[in-house]
C-alpha cells in the first residue's frame, strides 16, 4: 500500500501534518506471502518501505455498510506516534474489487489519538485504539490498549504522554453531526487491563467486551507484587475490589456484558438506585474458592470444637458444606468415602467466610483409630435466584 507520506507530531505527540493522502495498491507476489513485510522491504528498499508502506501497528479492520474501511492504528514508538489513530480508507469509485496493481484509494486519519483539550469529563481523548465495532446508528465504538506499564504513572516519557488517559476504556465515536470524530468515554477497564473484541447483540441491548490481563503489572518489582500473596496484587478484579480492600483475589481475564436497563427498572425520578431485577433473573451461579490448605489436623477434627475451613464467595448465598472421608476397614484397606459432617450456612455478603465442621460422637470414636484420613470437602452454593454451583477440594487429615 503506497504512496503515503510520513507523518509528524507536536509536543504532545499529536498529528500535525499529513493526515490524509492518496495511495495505490501493490500486488503481493506469491513468494512474498511468507514473512511479507521483510520480503517487500527487501524488494522496494528501506526508505521506500518506511515512507510509503509502513503503518503504525494496525490492530483491527472494520468495513462500513457503504464500503468505507476503518483501521485501528494503535501506535508506533519507532516514529514517535504515541497515541495512534483511526484511519479511514476508501477505494477509488468505491470498488473494493479493483485492488490490482495501480488501483487507487484515498485515506485520512479520521479520528486521531491524543489529548483533545476538551474539559468535559469523558471527552479528553483516547490513545492506542485496538478494536472497533459499528452500531446501527452509525457510531463507531473503540476499545483502547495503552500499555499497562504506561498507565497511571510517570516513570517513563510514554507514561507522561498518556497521563490524561487513566485506565484503558471503551469509547463511542459519532460519525455524523457536530461531534463527528470526537471520542466519548463509555466504560472504563479495570486496572492494568485492555479491552478487546467488542460486539453488540442483534437487538443492541447488550455490548460484550473482553477484559484482558487485569493487574498484569503485579509481578513488577516496582509495584512490590509477590506471587501467592494476593494482598500485594495490583488488582483483585473481578472477584474483589483493590480500592476498598474487599475480597483480595487473583485477577482473571473475563468477558463482560454491558446491558441496557430494561423498561420499568430505571432509577426513580431525581436519582437513586436502579430497581433490582426480579428473583430468578440472575443466571450467574455463585463463584466459590477455597482459602484453607489441603492438609489438616486430625486432632482438631475430633476435638471439642471440630475443624474450620475458610472459603470465599462472590455474592450472598446459602452454603451446604459436606466433609467426606475414607476410614480404614477391618481388613486394613481404605473404605469408600463416607459423610463425616455437614453444615448449612447462610452468607449475607460477598467475601471470606468461615465454616466449622465436627463429626458425630460415633464417628469421632472411629477417627481416633486413624493416623491419616484422605478426605474431600464439597461445597454447594445456592443464590437468591436459585442458581447452584458446587466446588470440591481434596483434603488430608493427619495426626500431628
Amino acid at each position: 500500500m503506497g504512496p503515503q507520506s510520513r507523518r509528524t507530531f507536536d509536543g504532545n505527540f499529536n498529528l500535525t501534518s499529513e493526515t490524509s493522502g492518496t495511495g495505490y495498491w501493490r500486488e503481493v507476489q506469491e513468494g512474498e506471502l511468507v514473512d511479507t513485510q521483510a520480503r517487500i522491504r527487501a524488494a522496494v528498499g528501506n526508505s521506500e518501505f518506511d515512507t510509503h508502506y509502513a503503518t503504525n501497528r494496525p490492530e483491527d479492520v472494520e468495513v462500513d455498510e457503504d464500503g468505507t474501511v476503518y483501521i485501528a492504528l494503535t501506535n508506533n514508538s519507532t516514529v514517535n506516534d504515541t497515541h495512534g489513530s483511526i484511519r479511514r480508507l476508501r477505494e477509488a469509485n468505491n470498488d473494493p474489487a479493483s485492488v490490482g496493481a495501480g488501483a487507487q484509494f484515498t485515506w485520512e486519519d479520521w479520528s486521531a489519538g491524543g489529548p483533545t483539550g476538551r474539559p468535559e469529563p469523558g471527552e479528553q481523548g483516547f490513545s492506542s485504539p485496538d478494536n472497533l465495532v459499528f452500531d446501527k446508528a452509525g457510531n463507531l465504538w473503540v476499545v483502547t490498549d495503552v500499555s499497562s506499564s504506561a498507565l497511571n504513572n510517570d516513570r517513563t516519557t510514554t507514561a507522561q504522554r498518556v497521563r490524561f488517559h487513566q485506565n484503558n476504556a471503551v469509547y463511542m465515536v459519532p460519525r455524523t453531526g457536530p461531534n463527528a470524530g470526537v471520542a466519548f468515554r463509555f466504560a472504563n477497564m479495570p486496572v492494568e487491563a485492555e479491552g478487546t473484541g467488542p460486539y453488540f447483540t442483534p437487538d443492541e441491548q447488550t455490548l460484550f467486551v473482553n477484559v484482558q490481563h487485569p493487574g498484569e503489572e503485579t509481578p513488577s518489582v516496582n509495584n512490590g507484587g509477590v506471587y501467592g500473596n494476593v494482598t500485594t496484587y495490583s488488582s483483585y478484579w473481578p472477584k474483589g475490589n483493590k480500592t476498598t480492600g474487599q475480597n483480595p483475589s487473583t485477577p482473571v481475564p473475563s468477558l463482560v456484558a454491558i446491558s441496557k436497563i430494561p423498561p420499568g427498572q430505571e432509577p426513580p425520578p431525581g436519582g437513586g438506585n436502579v430497581i433490582p431485577p426480579p428473583p430468578g433473573a440472575d443466571k450467574s451461579p455463585t463463584y466459590i474458592s477455597f482459602v484453607s490448605a489441603g492438609r489438616q489436623s486430625l486432632a482438631t477434627l475430633i476435638g471439642s470444637r471440630g475443624t474450620s475451613f475458610k472459603l470465599r464467595v462472590d455474592e450472598p448465598s446459602t452454603l451446604i458444606v459436606t466433609l467426606y472421608g475414607q476410614l480404614t476397614t477391618r481388613k486394613g484397606r481404605r473404605g469408600k468415602p463416607r459423610r463425616l459432617a455437614r453444615v448449612t450456612q447462610r452468607v449475607t455478603a460477598p467475601g471470606e467466610i468461615t465454616v466449622r465442621l465436627r463429626p458425630a460422637a460415633a464417628l469421632r470414636v472411629l477417627l481416633r483409630r486413624e493416623r491419616t484420613v484422605p478426605a474431600s470437602l464439597a461445597v454447594t452454593a445456592t443464590d437468591a435466584a436459585g442458581n447452584k454451583s458446587t466446588r470440591t477440594k481434596r483434603l488430608s487429615f493427619r495426626r500431628s
